[in-house]
C-alpha cells in the first residue's frame, strides 16, 4: 500500500465534499455543523461509520464505475466487480479499513491549517469513492485554476463547495419534514420545532431527531429514502425500535412484526 502526499487545495476540497455529503445524508445545515465541529474524536468516528457503510456496497462501485473516465481505474473496478465473492470482500475490506476516526480528524480538523499531508493511497481512493468524484478531474481542474491566476481555489472552513466546469455537483434533493408530537396525543409537542430534511437519502439518529432522548440510538436509528417517487422507511436500530403508527388500513405481510401496546407479534399467513 503506497503513501500519497496531498496538498492544501485537495485537502480542503476533500474536507468540504465529505462534510457536504455527510450533512446531506443526515439533513444537517452545513455551516451550522461546521461551526460546532471540534477535535473531539467521536465526531469523526461517526463520519467514519457512515463512510464505511456506504462504501461497503457493490451498487456504489457500479455507480462510481459509470461516473469515472480514467481508463486504468475503470479496468480495475471492472475486474473487482467481476471477481469472486472472496476477492470482492477483500477489495472492499482494504478500503473500509483505510478509514478511521483518527485519520478523518487529521484530514477534516487538522488539515484546514496544513499545506500538505500524507496518507495511504487506499484512504484517498475511498474518499473519492464516498463523494463519487474522480481524483484525476480534481487534479486537472486544480492545475487549470492555478495556471490561470496563480491562486488557490477558495474552499473555506465553513464554505460549501461550489460548482465549476469539471467537477459535477449533486442534483437538487427532495425534502420532507418531521413534526415532534406529544407522547399521548397528536398535537405538537411544546417547545419543539418542525424539522425539515433535504435529500433523497436521510439517516436519522438521536443527534438530528431529539438530542436528549436516550430511547433513540446515537448511531443510526432509521433510514428514509426516496424511491420511484415514494418515501421508504428502513429500520437501522439493532433493537428494531422503529415503528409506524397505524392510523388507517395498512398492508402487512408474512414476517412482519406487529406491536400492540408493548407486546410484539410475528405475523404469518
Amino acid at each position: 500500500m503506497a503513501n500519497l502526499t496531498i496538498y492544501q487545495p485537495e485537502i480542503l476540497f476533500l474536507r468540504a465534499q465529505i462534510l457536504t455529503r455527510y450533512c446531506d445524508t443526515f439533513g444537517y445545515e452545513f455551516d451550522s455543523y461546521c461551526q460546532r465541529l471540534t477535535g473531539t474524536l467521536k465526531h469523526y468516528e461517526h463520519i467514519c461509520e457512515v463512510m464505511q457503510e456506504e462504501v461497503n456496497q457493490y451498487e456504489k462501485l457500479r455507480r462510481y464505475l459509470a461516473l469515472i473516465q480514467n481508463k486504468a481505474l475503470q479496468n480495475s473496478l471492472k475486474k473487482q466487480i467481476g471477481a469472486t465473492e472472496a476477492e470482492q470482500k477483500l477489495f472492499l475490506r482494504k478500503h473500509i479499513n483505510s478509514v478511521s476516526g483518527s485519520v478523518l480528524r487529521k484530514l477534516i480538523f487538522e488539515g484546514q491549517n496544513e499545506t500538505s499531508q500524507g496518507y495511504k493511497d487506499n484512504f484517498i481512493q475511498t474518499c473519492y469513492l464516498y463523494i463519487e468524484k474522480e481524483r484525476s478531474e480534481f487534479l486537472v481542474n486544480d492545475a487549470q485554476i492555478e495556471k490561470q491566476d496563480g491562486t488557490i481555489p477558495p474552499f473555506g472552513y465553513a464554505s460549501k463547495p461550489s460548482s465549476n466546469g469539471t467537477v459535477p455537483v449533486f442534483q437538487k434533493a427532495s425534502s420532507f419534514s418531521l413534526t415532534p408530537l406529544k407522547s399521548t396525543e397528536d398535537s405538537i409537542a411544546e417547545g419543539k420545532a418542525v424539522m425539515v430534511f433535504k435529500g433523497n437519502k436521510i439517516l436519522l439518529n438521536r443527534e438530528n431527531l431529539d438530542r436528549n432522548n436516550t430511547t433513540i440510538t446515537s448511531k443510526i436509528q432509521a433510514e428514509i429514502t426516496l424511491e420511484n417517487g415514494e418515501w421508504i422507511l428502513k429500520n437501522e436500530s439493532k433493537l428494531r425500535t422503529t415503528f409506524i403508527q397505524v392510523n388507517g388500513p395498512t398492508k402487512i405481510k408474512k414476517g412482519d412484526i406487529v406491536v400492540f401496546g408493548n407486546q410484539r407479534f410475528l405475523f404469518e399467513d
